[in-house]
């Protein structure tokens, strides 16, 4: 029963976010297709989760290099989530709305079980991207020796702290996330 409810509500999300996508680009260039809206603020919604993973690891990571509890680093990381909420939210629901209407297409063209396990393996690879894309974050800002590691790690902690990585408009892909937000908060 919970899982109806929650399809039924990804499923109007996504609809909201393709009509919206297909109404937006009659104001844009004609270069500019729903499917290319679509991906544009599917792409914004792994970044959102490529950064998500990588301020968490990087937290904990240099948690245990810099020998400070949990607490030091997670409240960094807590502050970093709360003053970006909105938009990780909007990634979130995103990316469960596109694995959701890719599972029906997939359905709809294979079969139930056949579409179902397609749809899995895809949504599994799509996560396993946005998680190379982070470890590769995370090994260059963590890359050196055990000193320059250290160096990073307080550096790290100063810039989360400090909005380096907050989404602002000083982001080239700053209007894609709003977007992004827009058209899932519909």
């Amino acid at each position: 029963m919970k899982y109806k409810k929650i399809s039924r509500t990804l499923c109007v999300l996504l609809q909201v976010v393709f009509l919206a996508s297909c109404a937006s680009t009659a104001d844009k260039d004609e270069a500019t297709t729903p499917e290319d809206e679509y991906r544009n603020l599917l792409t914004a919604a792994a970044y959102m989760r490529v950064l998500e993973l990588f301020i968490a690891t990087v937290a904990h990571s240099c948690t245990d290099l810099l020998g400070q509890d949990d607490a030091t680093m997670d409240g960094i990381g807590d502050g970093w989530k709360n003053r970006n909420r909105e938009y990780i939210n909007a990634g979130r629901k995103l990316i469960m709305a596109h694995a959701y209407l890719n599972m029906q297409r997939k359905q709809a063209k294979l079969g139930e079980e056949k579409g179902f396990t397609v749809a899995r393996a895809e949504a599994a690879e799509f996560g396993a991207a946005i998680e190379r894309d982070s470890a590769r974050m995370v090994n260059a800002r963590l890359s050196g020796s055990h000193n320059d590691q250290l160096e990073s790690c307080n550096n790290f902690a100063d810039q989360v702290s400090t909005g380096r990585y907050d989404i602002t408009p000083r982001l080239d892909r700053y209007l894609q996330l709003q977007r992004m937000v827009q058209i899932t908060e519909r």
